[in-house]
């Protein structure tokens, strides 16, 4: 269903920017503008905020609240967690871990 296709792009998406982060954060080839374009302007664009406000809302307004509330926690603390992993997998593979 659609919601499930947001939780995953905002997960994958987040983990795409924890490695970005890391990656950017050990190279000094790339400007700030460039990194600015693919952490903001792509994956922020990939990861979806408002389709994921519209997703929570439509779980409360049909009265799923458990699922809202797991929705919510879940894309959220998954998320947070994906970027974390993301960024330790390249800062370990970088060697600055």
């Amino acid at each position: 269903s659609g919601w499930l296709a947001i939780f995953s792009v905002n997960v994958v998406g987040s983990v795409m920017m924890g490695m970005m982060a890391a990656a950017l954060a050990v190279s000094s080839i790339v400007s700030e503008p460039v990194r600015g374009f693919v952490m903001i302007g792509f994956l922020g664009a990939l990861t979806t905020f408002s389709s994921f406000a519209l997703d929570a809302h439509s779980f409360f307004q049909r009265g799923e609240m458990v699922a809202g509330g797991a929705y919510l926690l879940g894309s959220v603390c998954l998320s947070v967690a994906g970027f974390y992993a993301g960024f330790m997998v390249v800062r370990l593979f970088a060697g600055s871990g």
